[in-house]
């Protein structure tokens, strides 16, 4: 799969969550809000097999109490629309296996790279808050990034520069995270070159993967709509088609649409990346 995308979100699509209620309480300050965005994320990557460090994480927590709808953004009905036009593909591919592998590859894109970016806002920058600042990644395709919150959603936005092999590029996150046992998200990327990415997962683990532009670029579509099955189709009419389910999500939108967080608050240099992914992946070379 295309590693940028989420970069994404690598995105990443290090992300999550909706920061508790703090009603009658004073104002939280980031580390707080940074605890309860990094328990959500790593209940969510541990969930989908990622393994993770998660020292401190309290998996009982709940969530705030306000209920944000995803609206348009998250319909479990298109994984039953996708799977049954990717049968039409005469030479569609079944596997599991590598279903599953570009799932977790998802996961982590979307969620590992924004739970990174909150841990080092706050432990080596001070931050007083992790949302509404863009913070720019000098080490991943110098991305950009930003936070948002209300209630249970998460959204993350992400923008990446034209650069030497890299297309400028767009992404947003939307996670909706109830419980361990109740979430969702969706992931829409967009390159200059009009290529559209378009990811969906939930606790069901069911998942919809989407590469989609010019027919001389690489382009798939993968589903799941339960645990041990999986299905890819490469058939670009195919792809087509599936993509004509969520076009509607992309509406209006473009590769410069988040240029405006190249106005950041702060840096995570290579060195600091490396020293921050230690602390979650310590056994794991980079």
């Amino acid at each position: 799969m295309k590693k940028k995308l989420f970069i994404i979100v690598a995105i990443a699509l290090c992300v999550v969550i909706g920061v508790c209620s703090f009603a009658g309480c004073s104002k939280p300050t980031g580390v707080d809000e940074f605890n309860e965005f990094k328990q959500k994320i790593i209940t969510v990557l541990k969930d989908n097999g990622i393994n993770i460090v998660d020292a401190d994480v309290n998996q009982t927590a709940e969530p705030a109490n306000t209920v944000v709808s995803l609206a348009k953004y998250v319909s479990t009905n298109d994984v039953a629309k996708i799977k049954e036009i990717i049968f039409e593909d005469s030479e569609y591919v079944s596997d599991a296996q590598r279903v599953e592998d570009g799932r977790q590859e998802m996961y982590e894109q979307a969620l590992f790279v924004p739970l990174v970016i909150g841990d080092g806002m706050v432990n080596n920058h001070d931050a007083d808050t992790i949302y509404n600042t863009s913070v720019l990644v000098e080490s991943w395709y110098k991305a950009y990034m930003e936070f948002k919150t209300s209630g249970t959603l998460t959204t993350i936005y992400c923008y990446t520069p034209a650069a030497e092999k890299v297309d400028e590029y767009s992404a947003v996150c939307y996670l909706d995270y109830k419980s361990e046992n109740d979430y969702n998200f969706v992931m829409l990327g967009v390159d200059a070159d009009g290529s559209r990415y378009y990811t969906y997962g939930n606790d069901k683990k069911q998942f919809i993967h989407i590469e989609y532009g010019p027919q001389d670029k690489y382009n798939a579509v993968y589903v799941s709509s339960e645990v041990g099955e999986g299905y890819i189709s490469y058939d670009y009419q195919v792809i087509n088609k599936c993509f004509e389910v969520v076009k509607s999500q992309f509406e209006g939108m473009t590769a410069k649409d988040f240029e405006y967080l190249t106005e950041q608050k702060y840096t995570i240099d290579e060195a600091e990346w490396l020293s921050l992914c230690a602390k979650y992946f310590p056994n794991v070379e980079e």
